[in-house]
């Protein structure tokens, strides 16, 4: 099956602050026009499409254009009729546009709603024209007429991802009978990175979902539950580009818009094939060799700043510190692109009774947990070896398990294993590690107070030591290296007593 997503508009009567407007860079200022609809969609279903879903922007700013539109395609397309989705927040459906709609046999309904609370609801939409009892109407109206819908529900950290704002949603789905509710996580680009802290793992809600709901199938990015007595399906969708370039053409739906532009990835949105000029065949041909070359860039990574954690059986580094002020000006005078960013908590730990291996800081092992997960916590044990090598003194983590996490559990049973392995907890520290790369190089950066910045530089990233201290000449940046831990207890100031 082929799918297609077609944005009717670029333009929203709300204003919700994470919108990533299906990633289209081009504002058309004019009404969509019913001509150029019916030739996308034509070229669409000779090539093969047969499930096309229409969004904006907010479809229904256009009613008269979708209902047209569905009523050709009865009419001039009967024997090849595709399945039609329309995506909406709800705000501007009316009951004679549900009525004309439905008499379009292969319809469903995706309303956009991602909370259950009236106070949160005009906090995520930034606009007060329509209140919440409004889409209630529109919810209740899709039951009346026995409309197929489900409820989108982006996750939103400190917003709408506690356990009993999950729930209230679900009941809210099931109480005016839509089909499904399907929970999707954020997505973050370096455009809005400042959308990082809103991020919630999927995973995390899926906890708080199988407490009370079974598990009955997995498709590609999506897990589907069903909680007893309820008709209700819950889906957990895992972000496309968070698995990254390489599996983009596997699970990806192509976007046009109905300017005829057609944009083969989301995370380039200045990348686009305008279909007044370019074949439709040869646009989505291109646009797959771009696909291919992101890929090829980047693996299981993509230019998304929400990545799967990447483990590898060991990483040579070379640690320093600057000043914040001189690595914004390192990055802005070499072209720093920002690749990913994470956030987490480390507690490192150490037997009661420990040898000169634990006291020197050689043998580490900590409970980490990423904010954006909060279903997991991961017990990470490592031995940290110092090398000098051509007057650089680079660290070498030597992961003591091949996927490099010795046990995955919640927070407070990690604590409870520390605890009865009789390990104590000498230092605590929170980090945001960002992840550039700078004239080829990978370089982590995490700023730990007082206007300073810890610098990693990965020396994977080139083929010798005489290379990466080329680079460091190249750049200006005088350092010999230090041990990751000593820069953070000197910086943190969190060290127990007589540690330091």
């Amino acid at each position: 099956m082929h799918e297609a997503r077609i944005s009717i508009t670029p333009f929203c009567n709300y204003k919700c602050f994470f919108c990533h407007n299906e990633g289209l860079a081009k504002k058309e200022g004019r009404k969509p026009q019913a001509q150029d609809l019916r030739f996308l969609i034509s070229r669409l279903l000779d090539y093969g499409y047969n499930d096309l879903t229409f969004t904006g922007g907010e479809p229904f700013i256009y009613p008269d254009v979708l209902m047209e539109t569905l009523n050709w395609l009865q009419n001039a397309h009967a024997d090849r009729l595709p399945s039609v989705t329309i995506v909406s927040n709800g705000s501007l459906v009316q009951e004679n546009h549900v009525v004309q709609i439905l008499k379009y046999p292969k319809i469903k309904f995706h309303i956009s709603l991602h909370t259950a609370s009236d106070k949160n609801y005009q906090t995520i939409t930034r606009q007060k024209r329509h209140s919440f009892s409004t889409i209630l109407e529109t919810l209740q109206l899709l039951a009346e007429y026995r409309a197929h819908f489900k409820i989108n529900y982006v996750l939103l950290r400190g917003v709408n991802n506690s356990e009993p704002a999950i729930w209230s949603a679900v009941d809210l789905a099931a109480r005016y009978c839509a089909r499904a509710i399907k929970f999707l996580e954020l997505l973050v680009m370096e455009n809005n990175e400042w959308l990082y802290p809103y991020f919630f793992d999927v995973r995390s809600a899926e906890a708080i979902i199988s407490k009370r709901a079974l598990h009955l199938q997995t498709h590609n990015r999506r897990k589907v539950y069903r909680q007893k007595g309820l008709a209700l399906d819950i889906e957990l969708q895992q972000l496309t580009c968070k698995i990254g370039c390489a599996k983009c053409l596997e699970n990806r739906d192509h976007t046009f818009s109905a300017a005829l532009q057609y944009f083969p990835c989301m995370e380039a949105s200045d990348v686009y094939y305008d279909l007044k000029n370019v074949a439709l065949a040869r646009a989505i041909k291109e646009g797959k060799k771009i696909i291919v070359n992101l890929a090829q860039k980047y693996g299981k990574r993509s230019p998304s700043l929400i990545q799967e954690t990447r483990y590898t059986k060991s990483r040579k580094e070379l640690f320093f510190s600057m000043a914040g002020a001189n690595f914004e000006l390192f990055l802005k005078k070499n072209n720093g692109r920002l690749l990913e960013q994470k956030q987490f908590n480390d507690w490192y730990y150490r037997p009661r009774t420990a040898d000169s291996v634990w006291e020197s800081k050689q043998r580490v092992i900590k409970i980490r947990q990423h904010v954006t997960d909060e279903r997991r916590a991961k017990i990470i044990g490592c031995t940290v070896i110092m090398d000098e090598i051509e007057g650089l003194l680079f660290q070498r983590t030597l992961y003591l398990e091949k996927d490099r996490e010795i046990y995955v559990c919640e927070l407070e049973n990690a604590r409870k294993i520390m605890e009865a392995l009789d390990m104590v907890c000498w230092f605590q520290n929170d980090l945001l590690l960002k992840v550039y790369l700078v004239d080829g190089a990978e370089v982590t950066a995490s700023a730990v107070g007082g206007g300073t910045v810890i610098v990693g530089l990965n020396a994977q990233s080139f083929s010798s030591e005489i290379e990466m201290k080329a680079w460091l000449k190249k750049h200006g940046l005088e350092t010999r290296g230090e041990k990751l831990l000593s820069l953070l207890q000197k910086f943190y100031r969190a060290v127990e007593k007589g540690l330091q």
